[in-house]
């Protein structure tokens, strides 16, 4: 069943075009449109109204980011394995995989330069640029942890500016790699806490071989909140956060019931005296305190050393 509004003009037909995977492109001259569909990619054909051809099919890489060439030829996507596949868009065939210097870290952003002659792949760890005609590595940035979100190169291609997820937006002189300037914006913590929570969604759902590595990026941003956002309520809200990350941890390594177990109590041992008047925080601390019984359950049936906390028996 669907539902148009007056400006719709076709339905791109069948796939999944949403998700935390979900990426697109439109190309430079606005006719075509290339989406992610599962581990596909589609190009769709606005003239036409219909889907011009299917790329990437049958493969098993999750394709994490897509961008045009400036000329429209080619079409590149970043992968879930740390590889670039450099698609040309006419022959559907696949021209060359770029495989980065830490292939276990995927590929979140890609996007050419003006001339078409550089390629830029933001992942974690660090931005690579790619000779696009030899295929070879030209250099890669670093002096970042956090995933890169978004790119852009200056109309001569010389300057790159880069957002990564601490607040920052950065300038950075591509020949030598020199910060030129980096812009701190500011967030208010619920901000933080609501992307915290939608990356550990999107971590739970991970690739198994970048899963962890995840999953650790997520305890950082809630231990974050925790520490500088202390006497909040999404402070609150995180140490549950982090006990459920630890209890996602743990059907992997049963030494991270513990840490679970600690944060669960980090809550309770908090509101001992007096209960949480937030509401939110309350069913949050009844959650913990439901949890807490579960994990000792399992640790003293596995005989599993559990840490003094205080928290009364």
């Amino acid at each position: 069943m669907w539902n148009w509004s007056d400006a719709a003009t076709f339905r791109l037909g069948k796939g999944v075009a949403r998700g935390p995977d979900k990426a697109e492109a439109l190309s430079p001259d606005e006719n075509y449109l290339a989406f992610v569909s599962g581990n596909s990619i589609w190009i769709y054909d606005f003239e036409t109204a219909s889907r011009l051809t299917q790329l990437n099919d049958g493969h098993t890489t999750v394709i994490k980011s897509l961008a045009y060439s400036p000329n429209g030829l080619i079409l590149a996507a970043g992968t879930s394995h740390g590889t670039v596949q450099l698609w040309d868009v006419k022959s559907r065939r696949l021209l060359d995989s770029l495989v980065r210097h830490e292939p276990d870290s995927k590929v979140d952003i890609v996007a050419f330069s003006p001339d078409g002659k550089t390629l830029a792949s933001g992942a974690r760890g660090g931005i690579e640029f790619w000779n696009i005609e030899t295929r070879a590595h030209l250099v890669t940035l670093r002096g970042h942890k956090n995933r890169i979100a978004a790119l852009a190169f200056s109309p001569n291609g010389e300057t790159l500016a880069f957002r990564a997820e601490d607040d920052t937006v950065k300038l950075r002189e591509i020949a030598t790699g020199k910060n030129l300037a980096i812009f701190k914006y500011p967030r208010h913590v619920s901000d933080h806490y609501i992307r915290a929570t939608d990356h550990f969604k999107k971590a739970k759902t991970a690739d198994k071989d970048v899963r962890k590595a995840e999953i650790e990026s997520v305890i950082a941003e809630f231990r974050y909140i925790v520490t500088e956002h202390a006497d909040t309520k999404y402070a609150d809200l995180s140490l549950v956060e982090i006990g459920k990350v630890y209890m996602i941890l743990s059907e992997e390594e049963d030494a991270y019931l513990i840490d679970a177990l600690d944060y669960f109590d980090k809550l309770w041992v908090k509101y001992l005296e007096e209960p949480p008047v937030d509401a939110q925080v309350a069913k949050a601390l009844r959650y913990a305190q439901s949890q807490v019984a579960t994990i000792t359950s399992i640790m003293e049936s596995n005989n599993i050393y559990r840490r003094t906390t205080g928290v009364p028996e």
